[in-house]
């Protein structure tokens, strides 16, 4: 299909603006993206219209959306969404229109979409329909099904649709240059389900839509509410040790990659102890909440446990020591580019956090809304400042001011976010050398928790047969 200039026009802005609001965008199953052919490309719904603009960066293509009426009200959203491929859909809770009228109108939102889908085509759809605060997978709608198993019945079996799913995660739920990752994964095609459609078609989408459940559930770190507090704890204290486990073929992975492949296993191996054995999720539950009690009343955090206790309780180690020696040569080198860069960038961005926490119904809604007033406050401020320093100090100076505003904006952001851990440093070795004998209680405390841990790991790998988690793409980056 021939891609609008009005697609590709904001999709080039729209990678500029991600690019510059996240630290990282990362791909993972990438085997599993079909560049050409039918396909409906369906995802997780963690951050509202945001998840739309990193799924289609992550596809590679250009995705026509499923999307909300409500959306083309105003006469220019409807151009810019007619004109960027989004296909309106009527929910009941949103349209005025009788019953009959607002499934007719739907009907024609599927003949577009089998449309779409006959011309070689991708479809984008979030199928649990709305983003909720947390990381449990909501129940998810039929609609992804219906699109694909419709359109290669209405073409005889014999055009190859299939749906691909794809898990996003965020590192954080509002931080600004925070790193993100789609995780594409096993294609499900229509062709098999070709009996069980003509017997039952219903049936048959509800199978295909559990499955897609299935398999989006296990690209993302799923965990129900009452799971949360004992899986965040564990990814604090357990996850960096259980990556240094032996048999894992994780070294290819990017440090973000690795974390969330991890943080998914952990939440099976939480779920699987919930089901056969919950004495023991009690028991965890129990010595981290005390662990991380003390370190709360210590105002110190796990990492820099894990980084700088020593066996004697009042010593630290050398790479601790170098640690500070490291922060002190950063801190009076940088200082002044730091300085520099606050001291012109802060006004805007303190207001764009305060703004976006204000303004953002939700957790789901933060990122967009920080790049909406980052892009609107940003745009106000920065011509007017580049216009007095022109007129001050004329053009030359007027240029090496822009050039370095964005760069030393950056890194103050950087040097502050630095020295805010090195502070925890700093107190550690303070309390190594005032409170040794509670530090070192705490130190073993902590090894129990691992040791414990352990043994529990290679219980779940025994018990459901599960081998250690492994790089998915090794064959792909050429790793034996």
């Amino acid at each position: 299909m021939q891609t609008p200039l009005l697609y590709r026009l904001s999709r080039f802005f729209l990678r500029f603006v991600l690019s510059f609001y996240f630290r990282s965008l990362e791909i993972g199953g990438a085997r599993h993206i079909r560049r050409a052919g039918p396909v409906v490309f369906a995802a997780n719904h963690p951050q509202s219209i945001i998840d739309s603009f990193i799924l289609g960066w992550a596809a590679g293509r250009m995705l026509h959306y499923l999307g909300h009426a409500g959306l083309f009200r105003s006469p220019i959203r409807r151009w810019f969404l007619r004109g960027s491929g989004v296909i309106p859909v009527y929910r009941r809770d949103e349209s005025n229109a009788e019953a009959s009228d607002r499934d007719d109108r739907n009907q024609e939102a599927f003949r577009e979409s089998f449309t779409v889908l006959e011309k070689g085509g991708a479809i984008g759809i979030f199928p649990e329909g709305i983003s909720v605060p947390g990381r449990k997978v909501q129940p998810m709608k039929t609609g992804a099904a219906r699109i694909a198993l419709g359109a290669e019945h209405q073409n005889g079996w014999k055009l190859g649709a299939r749906i691909v799913p794809a898990g996003i995660s965020f590192e954080s739920a509002g931080r600004f240059r925070s790193r993100v990752l789609v995780v594409f994964g096993d294609a499900i095609e229509m062709k098999p389900w070709r009996a069980e459609y003509e017997r039952d078609p219903s049936g048959a989408v509800q199978s295909v839509t559990a499955l897609l459940e299935e398999r989006i559930s296990g690209l993302v770190t799923n965990v129900e509410f009452e799971r949360s507090e004992i899986v965040r704890d564990l990814e604090r204290v357990y996850r960096e040790e259980l990556a240094t486990r032996p048999g894992l073929a994780l070294a290819t992975l990017s440090k973000f990659q690795r974390e969330q492949l991890l943080s998914r296993e952990i939440a099976k191996a939480v779920e699987h102890y919930e089901r056969t054995d919950s004495a023991v999720v009690w028991e965890a539950r129990r010595a981290l909440r005390r662990y991380r009690g003390r370190l709360e009343r210590l105002r110190i955090s796990d990492r820099v446990m894990r980084a700088g206790v020593s066996p004697s309780p009042r010593r630290v180690s050398p790479s601790f020591r170098r640690e500070v020696a490291k922060s002190v040569v950063i801190g009076i080198a940088g200082l002044p580019f730091a300085a520099y860069g606050a001291f012109w960038n802060i006004l805007p961005y303190k207001l764009t956090g305060r703004l976006a926490a204000r303004k953002a119904p939700d957790a789901t809604q933060y990122h967009q809304y920080q790049i909406l007033f980052g892009g609107l406050l940003y745009g106000l401020y920065y011509p007017p400042l580049f216009y007095w320093f022109y007129a001050s100090l004329g053009a030359l100076p007027t240029a090496v001011f822009a050039l370095t505003l964005v760069p030393t904006g950056f890194f103050a952001r950087w040097y502050g976010r630095f020295f805010a851990g090195r502070t925890q440093s700093v107190r550690f070795a303070y309390l190594s050398a005032t409170r040794g004998v509670t530090i070192q209680k705490l130190r073993r405390d902590r090894a129990l928790i691992v040791r414990r841990m352990d043994e529990l790991v290679e219980r779940y790998l025994r018990e459901t047969g599960t081998e250690l988690p492994t790089d998915p793409d090794r064959d792909e980056r050429g790793v034996k």
